[in-house]
């Protein structure tokens, strides 16, 4: 038993798996508290950390929503939290020690109490993105409901220690949203409490889960693909509105779910209300008080009708036996990633397999990264079905790789996870070994289709394509065995495509070839569109948004991308504003015209990032050159900035919506919100600093890549090759020249020759005449492979 000095232990109250809450007495006084602790005596740092950051989040709530905190221990390593007692126990134990007691009535009004709870946290800009019965207190004499357990929770400027890709328990499992099992391409937002406040609504209200735990596979499945029975069917003592509550809190798409707590609240208020004064509860329209307080962009598409219904043809067309390809362009922020995206994930609802890649534009990855993104996205997807499953899919690849599986891990280590460890394969000239690398990578994508099941393989950012990735595609694409297969590219449609770019070069095989390219431009939206898209934002009739609408077309010409920032940038500065009395969305009309806005997307960000404060500006500027998703270690190498103090300036760019925190095992990691903002954030540096900077950067990446596998050779030449102004002597010239030779020998090992004569040829360029005497073997080696791979990519002359 928990003993605490000072306090009498009376009993364990709850028990969630990591944690256990006990109810104590104060010998001084006899003042009763609760203790809530960790159930492991030495739960490790990340545990602590969470405990402390759970006791700030309190003491700044103080008793809003969640139990009052008093204060934070630290016992023999061991967090404990002393907080208020307000009698009961949690709600999990409460429905298992009161269940023939609380009737109808009591469950909606203690339903309604925990609604309560969850519109005071929302309110206070704060969401869990964790819930379950166990973090709720529930006094069952009063109905009072307080939430006991707040660590996962996070707002825009801080976020738990903890996550749910963490080991978290089984038993949370039962009560997560579609969005946070990660397979949705959804990004969890607040919404995800309402789905799993509906799981607690429903099991509160019918003693079982809408989905038994059987493991975890399972779960997961069924929260992406099940729907439960509702309740009212299953239980026929429910009133349908009530199951009509829980199923809508439970809709699989967040924005079919309730917009707000307060909806909910309300809801089920009227629920109460309805039992109380006639005995029964009679159909009522739902969600009538339910206005968005939380200023979230409508997912739906505004005037894309016709592009959709293109897209939808073309995966008819790939279902049925074709290969088909889909070149998607548009202007920068005119929406091509979430149109392809969202319309796969929602429009065309289907069984086949996604997967995705994304092009860098600064070309730091290695050779065929964009394929590695791909297999590594389908080797995750396997991973998750079942044991019996994973093996047949095991044997599969196994059977098409015949031997040879050595080539595909080496390019997706992961890959040996599912497979095992492969044997080596005898190397073969070059133009041969390039054949059978696409052979086996055929052989491995080719398993992924099926008649009536297409696979959609989307590669954004294709004007920063490299040659061999787009080679290998075009090999694909021509094999006689390919069917059922979707392409999408998304790329803009501006200067940087000439004629000998890889697209274009792309684009020339596949019509000498016959196969389909279907074009979809995508274009700004028009006032109508906008308009309807602020009149579903704000759930107001479009014809008091009209004046807005008017507003915001002309500052912003349409363009998404650019009006979500300046939107955002509007409710960020209160000039609209959600009125909690008038339950509306307000604004000031006439500040909103007289604001100066440069005339397009780019210039505004630029405008935006150099108003930040001068630290900002230095740390952003930085972090662009480490590419869109950086480290926070590596960062503070080239800042010369202490961590503590670089996270302050990181937590602001977050808040200012410019930075996302992302999951990593091993370092915490932030990545840019949107290229358009990567790319103003790398505009920062000025040119003179831009060699300097990449000097640096290079120079601590060949540090690190000796001692890990973290870094690439491709990463620290890439750096380096743009610092050669910097370099001064003919050592470092000639140590440069071997990175170079290194980094192409890499390339040529993985069949990238295109991506390797690039390498050689700058190899080659920081050589003169007079250096030969100096390191003759060396240079002899660096020219000699540059003439084969001249030749390797037809270049004769």
């Amino acid at each position: 038993m928990f003993e605490m000095p000072g306090y009498r232990t009376l009993g364990v109250i709850g028990n969630s798996g990591d944690i256990k809450l006990y109810r104590l007495m104060r010998y001084e006084d006899g003042r009763m508290v609760i203790a809530k602790t960790t159930c492991e005596e030495y739960p490790g740092p990340v545990m602590v950390d969470a405990f402390r950051y759970e006791y700030d989040m309190l003491r700044k709530l103080g008793g809003r929503g969640a139990v009052e905190v008093y204060s934070l221990e630290i016992m023999a390593d061991r967090p404990v939290l002393l907080l208020q007692d307000m009698e009961g126990s949690t709600l999990d134990r409460v429905l298992r020690s009161h269940a023939n007691t609380l009737d109808l009535s009591a469950r909606f009004r203690i339903a309604a109490s925990a609604a309560d709870c969850l519109m005071q946290l929302h309110r206070d800009n704060i969401t869990l993105n964790e819930l379950t019965p166990s973090q709720l207190m529930v006094n069952p004499a009063t109905y009072e409901v307080k939430l006991i357990d707040i660590r996962m929770c996070s707002t825009d400027q801080s976020k738990s220690p903890l996550s749910l890709s963490m080991d978290r328990p089984d038993a949370v499992l039962s009560y997560i949203s579609p969005e946070q099992t990660g397979r949705t391409g959804v990004t969890p937002d607040y919404r995800s409490d309402f789905y799993s406040f509906g799981v607690i609504l429903y099991e509160c209200l019918s003693g079982r889960l809408p989905f038994e735990l059987q493991d975890v596979v399972d779960i997961v499945y069924r929260h992406l693909a099940g729907t439960p029975e509702p309740l009212h069917e299953r239980f026929s003592s429910i009133p349908q509105p009530v199951s009509d509550i829980v199923s809508k809190c439970m809709e699989k798409m967040p924005e079919a779910r309730y917009a707000s707590a307060f909806g909910i609240k309300t809801d089920l208020e009227e629920c109460v209300a309805r039992l109380q004064a006639s005995g029964q509860v009679e159909s009522f329209v739902l969600a009538s008080h339910d206005i968005p307080e939380r200023w979230i962009v409508p997912v739906q598409f505004y005037g894309r009708q016709s592009e959709q219904r293109s897209l939808r043809k073309a995966l008819q067309r790939a279902s049925d036996r074709t290969v088909e390809t889909v070149w998607v362009s548009g202007n920068g922020g005119i929406g091509k990633t979430s149109f392809i995206k969202e319309t796969f994930r929602k429009v065309v609802p289907f069984e086949g397999f996604f997967a995705m890649g994304k092009f860098d534009p600064h070309h730091t990855a290695r050779p065929y990264d964009i394929w590695n993104q791909v297999i590594d996205t389908l080797v995750s997807q396997l991973l998750m079905e079942t044991k019996l499953q994973v093996e047949v899919w095991k044997l599969r690849i196994l059977k098409a790789l015949d031997g040879y599986g050595a080539l595909l891990i080496e390019l997706v280590p992961r890959l040996q996870l599912l497979i095992g460890q492969q044997p080596s394969v005898q190397p073969l000239p070059p133009l041969e070994a390039k054949e059978r690398f696409h052979q086996i990578m055929n052989r491995f994508i080719q398993l992924f289709f099926h008649q009536d099941r297409p696979f959609v393989l989307f590669f954004d950012n294709v004007q920063w394509a490299d040659e061999a990735s787009l080679q290998y595609l075009s090999f694909l694409l021509e094999d006689r065995v390919t069917k059922h297969l979707l392409v999408a590219l998304a790329y803009r449609d501006d200067r940087e495509i000439t004629e000998l770019h890889p697209i274009s070069i792309l684009e020339k095989k596949l019509v000498e070839r016959n196969i389909a390219i279907n074009r979809i431009p995508l274009r700004a939206l028009d006032l109508a569109d906008l308009k309807q898209w602020l009149s579903d934002a704000m759930r107001y009739e479009a014809v008091n948004t009209d004046e807005l609408a008017k507003v915001l077309f002309h500052k912003t010409d349409g363009n998404p991308f650019f009006l979500k920032q300046f939107l955002q940038d509007l409710i960020d500065d209160k000039q609209i504003t959600f009125d909690e009395s008038g339950r509306c969305w307000r604004w000031n009309i006439q500040l909103i015209k007289e604001m100066n806005v440069p005339d397009n997307a780019a210039a505004y960000l630029s405008d935006k990032m150099r108003l930040l404060s001068y630290q900002m500006v230095f740390v952003l500027g930085r972090a662009a050159f480490l590419g869109s998703r950086f480290q926070l270690g590596t960062l503070s190498s080239i800042t010369d900035l202490p961590v503590e103090e670089l996270m302050e300036v990181l937590d602001s760019a977050v808040e200012e919506r410019l930075l996302q925190q992302v999951s990593s095992s091993d370092a915490k990691s932030y990545k840019f919100q949107h290229v358009r903002i990567h790319q103003a954030a790398y505009a920062l540096v000025s040119e003179d600093e831009q060699p300097d900077l990449h000097l640096k950067i290079g120079l601590l990446l060949m540090d690190r890549m000796e001692i890990s596998d973290d870094v690439t050779v491709f990463e620290v030449a890439n750096h380096l090759n743009q610092a050669v102004q910097r370099m001064e002597c003919f050592e470092q010239c000639q140590d440069l020249a071997k990175l170079n030779l290194q980094a192409g020998l890499k390339a040529k090992q993985s069949t990238a020759y295109e991506t390797s004569l690039g390498y050689l040829r700058h190899a080659t360029a920081l050589l003169k005449e007079d250096h030969w005497d100096q390191n003759y073997e060396l240079f002899f080696q660096i020219f000699r492979e540059r003439a084969e791979l001249e030749y390797l990519c037809a270049h004769f002359e």
